[in-house]
């Protein structure tokens, strides 16, 4: 057992004689590798591929305290094409006294494999490159090409992770026929879950500016938090789908589009002030009636209501991700086929939840999320069931093995 976790220079331990995905998962949880992650993990999952007969390239993209690394691993040369997309970096750990174990030792309890990341998504990895081992085993002579596309960047903005990495090989291959997301999916049961769509996600500031007094006088005052409180309570009551005219019809798959208040200031904190200034933050999560223009536009007609002469409203873009959605296909019936096979369940084809960086790729070829149970990613306690995670990895094989098989 390491007694501290690796983090980016350290040395490497010695590769797993046997890439069983739950010792694999074991060395990737045991480096802390919060976003954006960068260094030793990435060489040591680079030296894995490497000995199972891939190409690397690493790409370390980004500028400052924002640089992540990339990794593009090919093995094959031929058509089809199939991509495994994941990320190495996690959330935080949070505060490590409320952990029953430390987050980034790895250990099994119980049947679980507890650290950060375990869920989110460091098992999935393993996984993939477990069954990649085994799948390569049967048969040196693969018929196609399997690449791996790991990022250290989806936790935090995205900017530098897997969408720079496809500009940066647009002048490379990048011929994909389809591609596998492992992110956690899952509600219940292993299984129970695939991803084809995923909503969009628009963060934004929302100031209100006005002018501070006396609160014993609001006569001569211009009260910034009222302002922005009443254009907050106005956007929260908006049937976002119903102002939308968009004609897609894809969004008859999606939750309906919401927009939630997730943080809310003022410039003043005492009870006899008035505040000239308050800002909030509002989170849209939204369907394919929608894009980041028409919802901004909206926003900003609404705001304008609320504005007077001696009032300004502004709205600044914080971060953001596009909706998309693939109609089933053959590849999302040939994993489902493979989850069935393994665990005897049908999975639901969903769209729910947040985004993945699918968001990227779904252009390209056929793409899909499927990983664990994900109602203990970014925990404290994070786990994982040991037996979840070899089920995982016979998945995943299941998959290789009918992808290039797959006649049709």
């Amino acid at each position: 057992m390491l007694e501290k976790p690796r983090n980016d220079g350290d040395a490497l331990s010695s590769c797993p004689q046997d890439f069983l995905p739950v010792d694999l998962a074991q060395e990737l949880l045991r480096h802390k590798s919060p976003t954006p992650a960068r260094g030793a993990i990435f060489a040591q999952t680079q030296g894995w591929l490497q000995t199972l007969g891939f190409s690397c390239k690493l790409h370390r993209l980004g500028s400052g305290d924002e640089t992540t690394d990339n990794l593009y691993a090919r093995i094959g040369s031929n058509k089809p094409v199939l991509a495994f997309c994941g990320h190495l970096d996690t959330v935080p750990e949070g505060e490590e006294l409320l952990w029953s174990s430390p987050p980034y030792d790895g250990l099994i309890k119980d049947g679980l494999l507890v650290g950060r990341g375990s869920v989110d998504m460091k098992s999935s990895v393993a996984a993939f490159i477990a069954a990649t081992r085994r799948f390569l085993a049967l048969d040196d002579k693969l018929s196609g090409s399997i690449v791996f596309l790991l990022t250290g960047d989806e936790e935090g903005r995205a900017t530098f992770g897997t969408r720079a990495l496809l500009e940066v090989l647009r002048d490379e291959e990048k011929d994909f026929d389809a591609c596998l997301t492992g992110e956690p999916t899952c509600a219940e049961r292993l299984g129970d879950r695939i991803k084809i769509g995923r909503r969009g996600s628009l963060s934004l500031r929302i100031e209100a500016r006005g002018k501070a007094g006396h609160s014993a006088y609001p006569q001569y005052a211009c009260n910034a938090a009222h302002i922005l409180l009443a254009l907050l309570n106005d956007l929260t009551n908006i049937a976002l789908d119903k102002l939308a005219t968009s004609e897609d019809s894809s969004h008859a798959a999606f939750e309906p589009s919401n927009l939630q208040v997730s943080g809310f200031s003022t410039d003043s904190f005492v009870s006899n002030m008035l505040p000239g200034k308050a800002e909030a933050v509002i989170s849209i999560r939204y369907n394919t009636k929608h894009d980041e223009d028409s919802l901004l536009t909206l926003l900003e007609e609404k705001s304008r209501r609320f504005e007077s002469e001696g009032s300004q409203i502004t709205i600044e873009r914080l971060s953001g991700a596009r909706a998309f959605y693939r109609q089933p296909e053959r590849f999302v019936a040939l994993v489902s086929e493979a989850i069935c096979e393994i665990t005897g369940i049908d999975p639901q084809l969903s769209t729910e939840g947040g985004t993945s960086d699918s968001r990227f790729i779904h252009h390209l070829c056929p793409t899909l999320d499927f990983g664990p149970v994900g109602r203990q990613m970014h925990a404290i306690d994070e786990s994982i069931l040991v037996s979840e995670l070899e089920m995982l990895s016979d998945i995943y094989h299941a998959i290789l093995l009918r992808f290039f098989s797959d006649k049709d």
